[in-house]
This record gives structure tokens, C-alpha cells and sequence, in this order.
């Protein structure tokens, strides 16, 4: 008896996953298209929007590395932090998550 409930357990666990982590309403995520760094395939922007992540929670994704970026760099203004502070703002600006040109005028004004 132990033994076959030791058989059916991991069956059962399996088939509880599949029933339950797929419903008619989630959304698909195209994992192909949605990482190649390329605004393609219906995509709103870059690996973002149609059947990829929406784009706004890219957007806020990146706001909160541009945040970490900017007290990090500004609390220990090495050459290092600088890039990765840059390296943030640009990331976002090719996101079109600067609306209002904002981080661009940071980027030009960095000297890294």
C-alpha cells in the first residue's frame, strides 16, 4: 500500500499542475520573440506588449533599477556605478518609458 501511494503521489501532483496553472484566460507569453531585443511580432515595444509582458510593468521594472541605480551612484560616485546608472536610464529610454525626455537629459549630462 505505501509503496503505490509512494507511485501515485508525484502522478497525481503532476496532473493537480497541469489542471490548475493553465486556465482559458492567462496569458500566453511568446518566450521566442519576447527576448530577442527586437520590437517584432505585434510587440508594443521592446520584448514587450502583444504576447509578451505588457509593457508598463516593464516600465516600472525599470524605474526601480533606475532608482537602485541613481542612490547607489550617488552615494559612492565611482566610474563602475556611473556606467550602470547610464546603462539603466538607457535601458528605459529604449523601452519608450522616457515620455518626457527626462532620462535622456541625464545620460548626456553623466560624464561616464
Amino acid at each position: 500500500m505505501k509503496t503505490t501511494l509512494l507511485k501515485v503521489l508525484p502522478i497525481l501532483f503532476v496532473l493537480s499542475l497541469l489542471l490548475t496553472s493553465c486556465g482559458k484566460n492567462d496569458p500566453v507569453v511568446d518566450v521566442g520573440n519576447c527576448t530577442d531585443g527586437i520590437q517584432n511580432n505585434g510587440e508594443t515595444g521592446i520584448d514587450c506588449g502583444g504576447t509578451c509582458v505588457d509593457c508598463a510593468s516593464v516600465c516600472a521594472d525599470l524605474l526601480t533599477l533606475i532608482s537602485n541605480a541613481a542612490v547607489v551612484y550617488s552615494n559612492n560616485q565611482t566610474q563602475n556605478n556611473c556606467i550602470l546608472y547610464r546603462d539603466a536610464l538607457q535601458a528605459s529610454i529604449d523601452q519608450q518609458c522616457d515620455a518626457n525626455g527626462a532620462y535622456q537629459q541625464i545620460v548626456n549630462a553623466l560624464s561616464c
